[in-house]
């Protein structure tokens, strides 16, 4: 990390050293501004607090994979119940049992955590 023309090297991006995936790591984009603080009193154990711009944020190391666009994947998975309940089978019919009840849209508040937002 450069503070003005200063290199300061071994600045965290997290307070601890143990690294057991249980963390959110707040990774800066390169030259955004960040205020780091330091953990010993001196420069030797400096973190990043704050940044203005990120490149990522990666929670409990990343296992789930990428946060959901909740506004596309609502569209998308309606269009498929519109696309079932519209559909109709061609050709000579035969005795059936009761029709089906017809599939309900989704709703983004049916599955969306509203803790973390993008």
């Amino acid at each position: 990390m450069e503070i003005g023309s200063l290199l300061v090297p071994d600045v965290r991006l997290r307070a601890s050293e143990t690294d057991d995936n249980g963390e959110m790591l707040i990774v800066p984009k390169v030259g955004t501004a960040v205020i780091i603080g330091s953990l010993s009193g001196d420069y030797s154990s400096l973190v990043v607090l704050a940044v203005d711009h990120v490149e990522s944020i990666t929670i409990n190391g990343g296992k789930l994979g990428g946060l959901v666009n909740i506004e596309d994947l609502t569209k998308r998975l309606n269009e498929l119940v519109k696309a079932v309940n519209s559909h109709t089978h061609q050709g000579t019919h035969g005795p059936t049992g009761p029709p089906l009840t017809k599939a309900q849209e989704f709703k983004k508040t049916d599955y969306e955590d509203v803790t973390i937002k993008h």
